[in-house]
């Protein structure tokens, strides 16, 4: 019985890997997002109501097909028609008759384009809202085959994910839970990658120690050739680890469906500066984290001074590289979401990897039969 179990949990582990493949190779090739989850960047974009911007991956768009193409597809999911066009109905009429010839009627202009454009996505909000939709559940009216050939990522990952969010907020009667969304979607997705993706820390990062090894003088060439031996079955699988459970639930996080970010809480203004020390902090707490599980225990806290000593400056530079080069070059330095999630990633890894250390101690401790 246990080793059909054994049997069973084997092969699901592995048709999850091959998913998890196929879906990072996917999604650096040929995933195409709903355009949907753009609509807010690109209304803010048009600098006059003629203007076409662009909007996801299509080609641009003006303010008016934007707001014509999600509020089609709202009606199409909730089956009825009629919903409230703002734009179209009120605005675009208003400014194609405002006059802009002098410098006063065209602050007049600019200051009704603002307004308007406001107007537009607070009416898209409430619709969403009004019909207990969230943005992240349109998908541009794709077909079953379609969710899952332009965007598996999505489709095996982010939407089972945003589901059990929903249910769980409606359960619980959650009032504000952008914060406890971020830590739970954070939370099963790392946790699905250390039981069911990547490989033991033995199988998948032992390599590392057997190449430590070999730095011994002492060794024979005989005894290196051994060592080398050993450490190349597991060089494929360190590997593995290190392609899926780092960039794939970076792409994960990142996702235009991931989270809401039209939202206010996701958008709220939010100065780097504040969040420096934290993220360094959190960082440190990683990093001693993984040393923890790289040597199959929790270290003592002179071992910890002495990896500090040799690593600490290394930890700062990707620590200031992830939390601030990143998200300067990404445009999106001074949300608060973008932060949150950054932060409550770093704290996680830190949470999971000395739980796994604690346990792979244990196991040690366990006298053989």
């Amino acid at each position: 019985m246990r080793r059909e179990i054994n049997w069973l949990f084997k092969l699901t582990k592995n048709t999850l890997r091959i998913i998890c493949v196929f879906t990072f190779l996917h999604w650096i090739f040929f995933t195409t997002y709903a355009n949907c989850t753009s609509y807010y960047e690109s209304i803010n974009k048009a600098k006059n109501h003629k203007e076409e911007v662009e909007y996801g991956k299509d080609k641009k768009q003006s303010i008016a097909k934007i707001e014509e193409k999600i509020l089609e597809e709202i009606e199409e999911k909730i089956k009825t028609s009629g919903l409230k066009r703002e734009w179209a109905d009120k605005w675009l009429p208003e400014l194609e008759g405002m006059p802009k010839s002098s410098e006063e009627e065209k602050k007049n202009y600019d200051k009704k384009l603002k307004e308007s454009k406001e107007e537009t996505i607070k009416n898209i909000q409430k619709q969403l809202r009004e019909n207990d939709l969230d943005i992240t559940e349109l998908d541009d009216q794709r077909t079953l085959w379609g969710k899952i050939w332009y965007d598996p990522l999505k489709f095996f990952f982010v939407s089972p994910l945003n589901r059990v969010n929903k249910f769980l907020s409606k359960s619980l009667n959650l009032q504000e839970p952008f914060v406890l969304e971020i830590v739970f979607k954070l939370l099963i997705v790392k946790l699905f990658f250390v039981f069911f993706i990547s490989y033991s820390e033995e199988k998948g990062g032992g390599f590392l120690k057997e190449l430590e090894k070999m730095q011994d003088p002492s060794l024979s060439m005989e005894e290196k050739e051994k060592i080398q031996q050993e450490a190349s079955p597991l060089i494929w699988r360190g590997i593995f680890n290190f392609l899926l459970t780092v960039p794939l639930t970076l792409f994960l996080v990142f996702h235009p469906c991931f989270v809401d970010r039209s939202t206010s809480q996701y958008l709220a203004a939010s100065s780097w500066l504040k969040w420096v020390v934290p993220m360094i902090l959190v960082s440190f707490a990683s990093s001693i984290s993984n040393e923890f599980l790289r040597q199959g225990r929790i270290l003592r806290v002179k071992e910890i001074k002495e990896y500090l000593a040799k690593n600490w400056l290394i930890v700062i530079i990707i620590s200031l590289l992830s939390n601030i080069a990143l998200p300067y070059w990404l445009s999106i330095i001074n949300t608060y979401g973008y932060q949150l999630i950054f932060f409550c990633s770093g704290l996680i890894d830190f949470m999971i990897n000395i739980i796994k250390a604690g346990i792979v101690q244990e196991s040690k401790k366990e006298p053989k039969d």
